[in-house]
């Protein structure tokens, strides 16, 4: 997703989702690996290689490494506040900080003269303990009304 493309991450003022966990291949089909995630990839002009992230984990703090109820829609509730804890991974451009708050996120990004390049949903997590499945076939998760601010992709 695009819509803050240039803005700075003070300016997210809501992140959330509503997830699904498919009961499919995996043999406990749980988060894990930081996965499930949001990735906002910034920018402040200064990178020669790829772009760095702040990863926003789902699940629950410190291991995120949860087995939501399958075959139920879930809500992640807003993460762009300080009520959603520890969950803001900031170590790609601070290193000196891994679990981050909101707030914490706002004032790293914008220290470094972060802006947001993109939004993005991930599950990559398949190769984590259990979640591997039959034949590495990991995890399965839906999503819908991913929400940016007042843009919402895959409304129910």
């Amino acid at each position: 997703m695009y819509p803050l493309r240039g803005a700075t991450l003070d300016q997210l003022t809501n992140l959330q989702t509503m997830y699904y966990v498919d009961d499919g291949a995996a043999t406990s089909n749980c988060f894990g690996g930081g996965s499930p995630r949001f990735s906002i990839v910034v920018s402040n002009g200064t990178e020669t290689g790829s772009l760095p992230q702040i990863n926003v984990y789902l699940g629950t703090y410190p291991a995120f490494a949860d087995c939501p109820t399958k075959n139920t829609w879930l809500s992640t509730g807003n993460f762009a506040t300080d009520t959603a804890g520890l969950r803001w991974d900031t170590s790609q451009i601070c290193p000196a900080t891994f679990y981050n708050t909101y707030s914490g996120a706002v004032v790293c990004s914008n220290a470094g003269g972060y802006k947001i390049n993109a939004i993005l949903v991930g599950t990559d997590g398949g190769w984590s303990g259990t979640n591997q499945g039959p034949l590495g076939t990991g995890q399965t998760f839906l999503f819908e009304n991913i929400e940016v601010n007042e843009l919402t992709r895959f409304p129910r």
